[in-house]
């Protein structure tokens, strides 16, 4: 235990952590993450708070027993009191760089934000719309809607996994199966539906110009150390995930049926360094929730976009913008008040003391949610935030 403690505060000596040798080809390599957060809140109205937020704080082991076989495991302690939990479990054999296996609790590839690594953000943090994933919420849909999962973030299951490593150029792909999340029936509804078990099922492919992004997990910026422009597409489904009323023309319930949820995503990526030793980033997504028009769904179903852009300058300095929009299927006056429909946007500055290693971001977020007023006039609920945000990893 003493060593295992000595590994993990001398990590920061390397850049991929700590290593402890096993054998001639098993080691053990230690790691750390930590993001710490200064946030000033505003919301309409005039209410306000300030506080110190963990945002994640997380160690990490790599388990390699040779050039096939691997393991992961990380944990996190998130904001507001959550007790440390292990968020990545999973078992790697890799047969050949185009057929991988991934087994055990990891991201499913939903979207490029699902897969892009939280040590190597270039905006504050991801966008709104990476929650549309099963996994990350669902669009907001509520737990007596879609039913909660243990492994929220994550999933349990079975991805297989192929790219070239390296190179100039080239395809990966994903396509996996996981335990998702299942609906059960509600003891306070009379003749409720009953699900069966479902699987989860996502896929993606992506294909990189220039440089390659071979790796499992992508970066939001490579800090002008990579040439590259990637264009990938997912689907991520599940049938049985909630259930809905059965509403007649007359507006009278006549029975309940379950819902099934389905994603598509379309996203590019560009990172292009200049002679100066400036560097460009830009990257733009696009989603398409559905729930196959549950009329209790529909302020979550609908489609969304995101795009960010930073430009990194050759004494650390990036400044960056992020701007996100998503519509929704509901109509005006529903829902308890809120159509579905929102904006964000962000803007910000980070410095990079050590690239991705170490560096402080500073920024400013407007989240506009569209409230259902009136016939003909939406009313708008904003709140502004702030936050100085110091982010540490190895």
């Amino acid at each position: 235990m003493l060593l295992v403690l000595v590994l993990v505060l001398v990590a920061g000596t390397a850049l991929a952590g700590a290593k402890l040798k096993v054998s001639d080809e098993a080691y053990i390599d230690l790691g750390y993450r930590l993001q710490a957060y200064l946030q000033n809140t505003d919301f309409e109205g005039g209410d306000s708070f300030r506080e110190f937020r963990l945002r994640r704080a997380r160690f990490r082991m790599k388990g390699v027993v040779n050039d096939k076989v691997s393991i992961f495991l990380q944990t996190d302690v998130a904001g507001g009191g959550k007790p440390m939990d292990m968020i990545d479990a999973f078992i790697t054999y890799k047969a050949d760089p185009w057929v991988q296996f991934y087994m055990g609790r990891n991201m499913a590839p939903s979207n490029r934000q699902a897969l892009t690594s939280s040590g190597a953000l270039m905006a504050l943090d991801r966008p709104r719309l990476v929650n549309e994933s099963l996994t990350w919420g669902a669009g907001g849909a509520r737990p007596s809607m879609v039913d909660s999962s243990p492994d929220r973030v994550r999933d349990n299951g079975l991805t297989l996994f192929g790219s070239n490593a390296a190179g100039e150029g080239g395809f990966k792909y994903y396509a996996g199966i996981y335990n998702g999340v299942q609906y059960d029936t509600d003891p306070t509804i009379t003749d409720d539906v009953a699900s069966d078990d479902a699987d989860r099922f996502a896929v993606r492919a992506q294909y990189n110009f220039w440089n390659a992004e071979g790796g499992y997990y992508n970066s939001s910026t490579y800090l002008g150390k990579k040439k590259t422009l990637g264009i990938g597409v997912s689907y991520d489904m599940q049938s049985d995930v909630g259930a809905s009323d059965v509403v007649d023309a007359g507006g009278t319930v006549t029975g309940r049926k379950l819902v099934d949820y389905s994603l598509m995503t379309a996203d590019a990526f560009l990172e292009l360094p200049f002679d100066n030793g400036g560097s460009l980033t830009a990257e733009a997504g696009y989603s398409m929730l559905d729930y196959g028009d549950a009329v209790e769904f529909n302020m979550y179903q609908g489609s969304g976009v995101y795009g960010q852009f930073g430009y990194m300058f050759n004494n650390g300095l990036q400044p960056w913008f992020l701007y996100e929009t998503k519509t929704s299927d509901a109509t005006e006056g529903a829902n308890g008040g809120t159509s579905g429909n929102w904006t964000n946007m962000r803007f910000g500055l980070t410095y990079f003391v050590k690239g991705h290693n170490a560096n402080v971001k500073l920024a400013y977020e407007s989240y506009k949610r569209e409230l259902a007023g009136a016939a003909g006039d939406p009313k708008d609920s904003t709140t502004d935030q702030i936050t100085l945000g110091w982010f540490v990893n190895y």
